[in-house]
C-alpha cells in the first residue's frame, strides 16, 4: 500500500494541496479538508483544513473507508468517491467527497476528503458568506464573458472610460492611457485583441502596436 513518491508525484501532489486549500477557503469554515498522502499510509494526513469536524490532525492514518477508497482506486478509473454521509466528532452529520490523486503512471499517491458539516445552524453559513468587513476587504468585480471577444470588449470598455475620466487630455491622450491599462492587465496577450481593440478605436492594427511600442518606452503617468 506504501507508495514511493518521485519528483513528479511530489510536484502533483502539491498542486493539489493548493487546490484543496482554496477549495476550502471558498467554502468556508464549515467545509473541512483532509489531505491524505500514500508515501506514509500509517501517517497519511499531512494538511488539514478546518479539522475541528472530524477531529483529526496532521499524522493521522488514513480511515477505514479512505484505505479502503484507495484500493479500489488501484482498480478502476475512478476520480473520485460520494457524495456520502458519516459522523464526525459529536455527532456532526457530515456529507463527504474524496476526490483521487493520481502521479506518474496513472499511480493513487493521495487522496482529498472535503467533509462538508451539515450540523453547522444555516444562520451561522450565511453569516460567514454575507459578511461586510470580508467583502469590502476582498470584493474584486469579476465578469464571466461566453466568448474571448466579448472579454476583449469589456476591458476595451473599461479601459475606455478610465482613460475618459482623466481631465484635459487629448484624443491621442485618451487612446495612449486605454492601450496601456489593456496592456497592464494582459489583454494583448489574448489572441486578437490587437485587431478588436484598434477597430473599436478607429484606428489601424500598425497604429496599436506603435502605442504599444511608445508605452514600452515612456509609460504613461497616473495609470
Amino acid at each position: 500500500m506504501q507508495t514511493s513518491f518521485s519528483e513528479t508525484d511530489r510536484k502533483i501532489f502539491r498542486a493539489q494541496c493548493a487546490m484543496a486549500e482554496a477549495v476550502a477557503r471558498l467554502i468556508g469554515n464549515n467545509c473541512e479538508v483532509v489531505i491524505h498522502s500514500l508515501e506514509d499510509p500509517e501517517h497519511s494526513v499531512v494538511q488539514v483544513i478546518n479539522g475541528s469536524i472530524s477531529g483529526r490532525s496532521v499524522g493521522a492514518p488514513l480511515t477505514n473507508f479512505a484505505l479502503e477508497m484507495a484500493l479500489n482506486g488501484r482498480e478502476s478509473d475512478k476520480k473520485f468517491f460520494g457524495p456520502y454521509y458519516s459522523m464526525g466528532v459529536k455527532g456532526k452529520q457530515l456529507r463527504s467527497v474524496t476526490s483521487v490523486i493520481r502521479g506518474e503512471d496513472d499511480r493513487i499517491i493521495g487522496l482529498v476528503c472535503f467533509n462538508m458539516n451539515l450540523s453547522a445552524p444555516f444562520y451561522s453559513i450565511m453569516e460567514e458568506y454575507s459578511g461586510e468587513a470580508e467583502r469590502k476587504k476582498e470584493t474584486v468585480y469579476e465578469i464571466y464573458p461566453r466568448t474571448v471577444q466579448e472579454l476583449i470588449r469589456y476591458m476595451l470598455d473599461e479601459a475606455v472610460s478610465f482613460a475618459d475620466s482623466k481631465e484635459d487630455v487629448t484624443a491621442q491622450e485618451r487612446n495612449t492611457i486605454a492601450i496601456q491599462r489593456m496592456r497592464e492587465q494582459g489583454v494583448f496577450h489574448i489572441k486578437g485583441a490587437a485587431d478588436i481593440v484598434a477597430s473599436e478605436l478607429g484606428i489601424s492594427r500598425t497604429s496599436i502596436y506603435n502605442y504599444l511600442r511608445s508605452i514600452k518606452d515612456h509609460p504613461a503617468q497616473g495609470v
